[in-house]
C-alpha cells in the first residue's frame, strides 16, 4: 500500500528516483552529524580508572593514551616529564587527571579538536587579554559586520548584529585594526582600555 502512495504522489520515475536521493542524503547528513556530536560528548564525559605510584609524568600521558582515544603532543626534552607522580582514581575525567599530576610542575595543557591535548610550559599556553566592545558610527548606530583584525596577523573577528565583539589579544601593546565598506579604517593600541 506505500508504494501506491509514493506512485500517487511522483507518478513520474524521475521525479521518484531524485525523491529517494534527497532522502538517502538527508539521512546520510543526519547520521554523520549525530558522529560528530557522540565524539564531543565523548571528550567531556570521558572517563578513566587511573593508578600510579612515583611514575613519570610522560608514562601517565601513555596511559591516559591506552585507556582513551586522547593523544598527547608535547616536546619530549621537557624536563619536568620526568618528575614522578603518585595518582590514584577510580572513574576521574581526564582534566581532573591532568590538573593533579601537573600541579607539581611548571606545565599546562590544552584540549583541541579531535581529542589532542597540547602539553607546553605554563606561560605559553596562558591566554592574553580577551578585549570586548561595541562598534558604532558618528550617530551611535552599531555597525554589524566590521572586521577587527590584530594588526600583523591574521587574527581577527567580525561583529555581530548588535556591533558586537569579543578576541583575545597576546598583550597590552596590541594594536586592533577595524575595517568596514564605507567607511575609513582604524587602528587602536588595546592599551589599558
Amino acid at each position: 500500500m506505500k508504494i501506491y502512495l509514493i506512485y500517487a504522489f511522483f507518478p513520474d520515475a524521475k521525479k521518484r528516483k531524485k525523491m529517494f536521493l534527497i532522502m538517502r542524503s538527508i539521512f546520510i547528513l543526519a547520521f554523520i552529524s549525530l558522529l560528530n556530536i557522540s565524539a564531543s560528548v565523548y571528550s567531556q564525559n570521558a572517563r578513566l580508572n587511573i593508578d600510579v605510584r612515583e611514575t613519570a609524568i610522560r608514562d601517565v600521558f601513555k596511559l591516559i593514551e591506552n585507556q582513551s582515544d586522547f593523544r598527547f603532543f608535547y616536546n619530549d626534552n621537557f624536563t619536568d616529564l620526568n618528575k614522578t607522580v603518585t595518582y590514584n582514581s577510580r572513574s576521574a575525567r581526564v582534566e581532573e587527571i591532568l590538573n593533579a599530576i601537573l600541579a607539581q610542575s611548571d606545565m599546562s595543557y590544552k584540549v583541541l579538536e579531535n581529542n589532542l591535548i597540547v602539553i607546553a610550559p605554563a606561560v605559553e599556553l596562558k591566554q592574553g587579554t580577551t578585549v570586548t566592545g561595541m562598534v558604532a558610527d558618528q550617530t551611535g548606530e552599531p555597525l554589524p559586520g566590521v572586521n577587527v583584525v590584530i594588526k600583523g596577523t591574521a587574527t581577527g573577528v567580525v561583529t555581530d548584529i548588535n556591533g558586537k565583539f569579543s578576541i583575545n589579544v597576546p598583550d597590552k601593546e596590541s594594536v586592533l585594526v577595524f575595517s568596514f565598506v564605507g567607511y575609513a579604517g582604524q587602528e587602536i593600541e588595546v592599551g589599558d582600555q
